[in-house]
């Protein structure tokens, strides 16, 4: 997680991996779920991502700013975000968790 501390409009940077570049043999579907301080999937916290043959690692960006003309996101509550990361098959299973200071 980068940054394991950070503000309320802060870009949260998940990395998974290094995986070693034989494990992945074909394209793998990715889930990402983040839940809030009260345990919820936070709003814009449920995320797909393909993993490609060959790649050995996966970044997905959280509450990223949005781009004109979309409205800005509302920012996120403080308190502990867990974060969950595996793959479709559900044979790789990850945690981690970020901080969200007031």
């Amino acid at each position: 997680m980068t940054p394991a501390n950070g503000a309320a409009g802060a870009e949260y940077l998940i990395t998974s991996g290094p995986y070693p570049e034989s494990t992945v043999a074909e394209p793998t579907i990715v889930l990402v779920e983040v839940r809030g301080p009260g345990g919820e999937i936070e709003q814009g916290g449920l995320l797909h991502a393909t993993l490609a043959p060959g790649e050995t690692s996966l970044i997905v960006a959280f509450h990223d700013p949005q781009g004109a003309p979309e409205p800005s996101r509302p920012p996120l509550t403080a308190g502990r975000y867990t974060v969950k990361v595996e793959d479709e098959g559900h044979t790789c299973v990850s945690e981690t968790s970020f901080v969200v200071q007031a």
